[in-house]
């Protein structure tokens, strides 16, 4: 992919099922090879092993950081939000974010209200919160610790949730606290 980056932005996902694919191409490919004597299932064996190792990396990273953590995010964002209020969200992208919140909301929340503004539509209070994403091949750091938004309320940080690459996107939730005193 780095080959043929030359600056613009290649999601991998535009390549699945061609990469699908390409592996059973590739099956065939050492499957032959393999049966066409001792070289080859060398071959062949020193391939699977060093196929193997480099994915080694990735998996340990999907171990450690898990996938997405979206409904980790809707779980915080509704354990952290008074039972008297609804719950309302905004987001920096707002097809992606109100796509993935309306969609683990409905699926964990059920009939508990929520909102989602999306950027021309903010309410003067603004959303109880805000979120952030970053693709999954960029180091997992926020935006910034706080931010006011367009009406002077002002978010900040509250939780990151990292993902491994390929598995999802990172996510910053922001929650609307207060403004801080000015001096």
């Amino acid at each position: 992919m780095a080959l043929i980056d030359r600056g613009t932005l290649h999601y991998v996902r535009y390549f699945i099922i061609t990469l699908g694919f390409l592996l059973l191409l590739f099956g065939r490919a050492l499957g032959w090879l393999f049966e066409k004597g001792y070289g080859g299932k060398i071959f062949v064996t020193v391939f699977c092993l060093a196929f193997t190792t480099l994915n080694v990396w990735s998996m340990a990273a999907l171990f450690k950081l898990g996938r997405s953590h979206i409904a980790e995010a809707v779980q915080h964002m509704d354990q952290n939000t008074s039972p008297a209020e609804e719950t309302s969200f905004g987001g920096e992208q707002d097809f992606r974010i109100q796509f993935m919140l309306g969609f683990y909301w409905r699926e964990m929340m059920g009939d508990k209200p929520a909102s989602y503004y999306d950027h021309n539509h903010w309410p003067a209070a603004g959303p109880k919160w805000v979120v952030f994403h970053k693709d999954s091949f960029i180091k997992p750091t926020s935006p910034g610790k706080n931010f006011y938004d367009k009406f002077g309320n002002w978010y900040e940080l509250v939780r990151t949730f990292p993902t491994a690459p390929l598995s999802g996107v990172n996510l910053f939730l922001y929650r609307k606290l207060a403004a801080p005193a000015s001096n």
